[in-house]
């Protein structure tokens, strides 16, 4: 039987602290753990459940705000007028008690409230149960397997979210990114009542089938409220390219994490207060120009940013970007006049260039290579640039060098002296 944390950590406090330092810096995998030391035998609370550890480390980690990108497309249809004008992030993905049949007026009585922490691993496994049955049951419905997964992830974000974190609703079509800070999340019991729901059904023609009808109504029963007059749009080309990659891609929510010593929630405050976009000017500064790689770079566009570098730098060879699926970790190739060719591999991030461009020349052993050249720009330690190694203070000044004819540096206001 799971015990309370609070009578846990009352119980032992000094072995409920060493503990939890374990788990929290390397997590079990167990269904407990067993506690040794000093303790009364055949105690009930001798061994810890590992769901209760989870717990414990889940509300110690998660009290800081976090940001989170909503993607509020339910069906595929776009609701971003309902969630400007409700002041809402719809969740999606609900999460059905098993044992309850769904009643339209009665959502909280038929679906798991994911403020609820506590009855939260016992929930999980019965569900995962019900909705594989429910595939076995329905296979002309085509049921996804991730739904389950989908539920837990939001589960998570709900319970990390505390108040003043933020949420990112991206629009690329309009260039735009909506943010706001959150209040609270809430199950909302009837969606029906809410002052927004007739313009959300008129998005949807099949809302006269009760199944239809349910399923949309379900979808946005689930929501963060962000706090009064907190939307704040700002332009996509405002954030920097590590956050910027998790607007695209099929992901409903993700959690943006820091990069290195970038923290989100700092970052869209700073856009959020300005209100504006991030207004470049010229510059030759080296420094500066290490900022703006950082922010003007995403993965792919390093590749052939990388590649254009090493083509001015090397005029006689051809340089060609080759990233893609089955590329063996080449992502550009450089033939020269002779016959001998020159490659790349561009790591985004790397937490350690030493060991991996290492790694890199030795998988080249034996093949008709001329250079085995390694570039990362994300890096924690740039003490290994040297020869044919490239990171973030090497290409900022060969991105100097040739600012005329790269046209990345017309975007990023990047200038030769």
């Amino acid at each position: 039987m799971e015990i309370g944390l609070c009578r846990l950590i009352q119980a032992w406090p000094g072995i409920c602290s060493k503990l939890l330092i374990q788990f929290l810096i390397k997590p079990q995998f167990s269904k407990s753990i067993e506690i040794g030391g000093n303790m009364p035998k055949n105690d009930p609370i001798k061994i810890i459940p590992i769901t209760t550890l989870s717990i414990l480390r889940r509300n110690v980690m998660s009290k800081h705000p976090i940001c989170i990108m909503v993607r509020n497309k339910p069906q595929s249809a776009d609701i971003i007028d309902i969630v400007l004008k409700s002041r809402r992030a719809f969740l999606g993905y609900p999460p059905h008690l098993c044992d309850k049949e769904l009643a339209v007026s009665n959502l909280s009585n038929a679906l798991y409230n994911l403020n609820n922490s506590d009855k939260w691993e016992t929930f999980k496994e019965s569900f995962k149960k019900y909705y594989e049955q429910k595939r076995k049951n329905y296979p002309e419905k085509k049921l996804g397997r991730g739904y389950p997964t989908q539920v837990t992830k939001n589960f998570n974000l709900v319970q990390k979210a505390v108040e003043n974190s933020i949420i990112l609703v991206p629009r690329p079509d309009k260039a735009i990114v909506y943010c706001g800070t959150i209040e609270r999340f809430e199950l909302i019991d009837n969606p029906r009542e809410q002052i927004w729901w007739d313009d959300y059904s008129e998005k949807y023609e099949n809302m006269d089938n009760p199944e239809s009808f349910a399923s949309h109504l379900q979808d946005v029963s689930q929501s963060w409220i962000i706090k009064e007059d907190e939307w704040v749009q700002i332009p996509f080309t405002s954030f920097p390219a590590w956050m910027r990659r998790t607007f695209f891609g099929r992901s409903t929510t993700a959690q943006i994490h820091k990069m290195n010593n970038m923290d989100p929630i700092t970052t869209v405050r700073n856009l959020m207060d300005a209100k504006n976009t991030n207004q470049f000017q010229p510059t030759s500064n080296l420094s500066e120009i290490k900022e703006r790689l950082l922010h003007f770079l995403t993965p792919e566009t390093f590749e052939h940013f990388m590649v254009a570098i090493l083509q001015l730098e090397n005029k006689s060879t051809v340089w060609v970007q080759t990233g893609g699926s089955g590329d063996g970790g080449i992502d550009g190739m450089g033939h020269h006049p002779n016959g001998t060719t020159d490659i790349l591999q561009c790591k985004w991030q790397s937490s350690n260039v030493e060991e991996e461009a290492k790694s890199f020349r030795q998988k080249q052993d034996g093949n008709k290579i001329r250079k085995a050249i390694f570039a990362a720009l994300y890096v924690t330690d740039e003490k290994f640039e040297h020869g044919q190694v490239y990171t973030l203070r090497r290409i900022a000044e060969l991105t100097l060098k040739h600012a005329g004819q790269l046209p990345w540096c017309h975007s990023m206001r990047i200038v030769t002296e």
